[in-house]
């Protein structure tokens, strides 16, 4: 009998460990399905953060796209306001231009032929100018390059001259008569009166030095030039003669110079009156 309790006692003891361990187990299945709930939540929370922060970037991301577009629209808008202003005015038209009559268009051809005829003229006069300024200029050129192979002579012509005395009627009549008499090999109907003097370069010994020519004949268009001692003479035309009149005579410079007829002195004050 006391065996039997003891069973009976042993199973209230079981029957009431196990419903304890079910209730124990009943709330730590409780507990954790609540803290799973809680760790949901806390989830579900932080997604909604994150969107919420996605959508606050996103926003603001429009936003500045908006305002950039806005102020490239405003650029925009403002670059071709400003050209509106230049574009508005020409906007006028104007009537269909009246053709030009017969009459009108005669008269403007006539014009032009007048121009371009007086632009050839003067092209023409302008061309021959250059020409004879080139001619001039060469021939410049020529005389100063001669004249440059003397110029320690040219150089010492410092010395001033007295004015030369103007010759009497009678000496240049002499000297014409003597003239035709020297030229009537070449001229043999040469006359007294067409002869005359056309440079006078002073008297050394009485003799008188001149160039003469005669009206109406001919002489060549070159220049000559003449050596005499340490000086050179420049003459306008191969024709001309520096001639010393001795007596009735007439005697070429250079051969009155190599006979003694002229000093150094003398050639020396015929070149400065040649060129002065």
């Amino acid at each position: 009998m006391r065996k039997m309790q003891n069973k009976i006692l042993n199973l209230c003891i079981l029957l009431i460990v196990l419903i304890f361990s079910s209730c124990a187990y009943d709330n730590k299945i409780e507990t954790e399905l609540t803290s799973f709930d809680t760790s949901v939540c806390n989830t579900n929370s932080s997604d909604t953060e994150f969107a919420a922060i996605q959508e606050t970037t996103i926003s603001n991301t429009s936003i500045t796209t908006t305002n950039t577009s806005q102020t490239t629209t405003n650029f925009v808008t403002s670059i071709v306001s400003q050209k509106e202003t230049t574009v508005t005015p020409v906007i006028e038209e104007y009537p269909d231009l009246t053709v030009l009559t017969h009459e009108q268009e005669t008269k403007l051809q006539e014009t032009a032929n007048s121009e371009i005829s007086t632009v050839y003229q003067e092209k023409a006069t302008s061309d021959t100018s250059i020409t004879t300024t080139s001619t001039s200029q060469t021939t410049t050129n020529f005389v100063t390059s001669m004249v440059s192979q003397k110029e320690t002579t040219v150089t010492s012509v410092i010395e001033e001259y007295p004015d030369l005395t103007p010759l009497t009627y009678e000496q240049e009549t002499k000297l014409k008569d003597d003239f035709v008499l020297y030229k009537s090999k070449i001229w043999p109907d040469a006359k007294s009166e067409e002869m005359f003097i056309m440079d006078y370069y002073g008297i050394y010994n009485d003799c008188e030095v001149v160039i003469m020519w005669g009206y109406g004949y001919d002489c060549t268009a070159d220049i000559k030039k003449v050596d005499v001692g340490d000086w050179s003479f420049l003459l306008t035309s191969g024709s001309y003669e520096i001639l010393l009149h001795k007596g009735s005579e007439f005697i070429d410079i250079k051969t009155a110079y190599s006979e003694g007829y002229l000093s150094d002195e003398d050639i020396k004050a015929i070149y400065f009156y040649a060129n002065n």
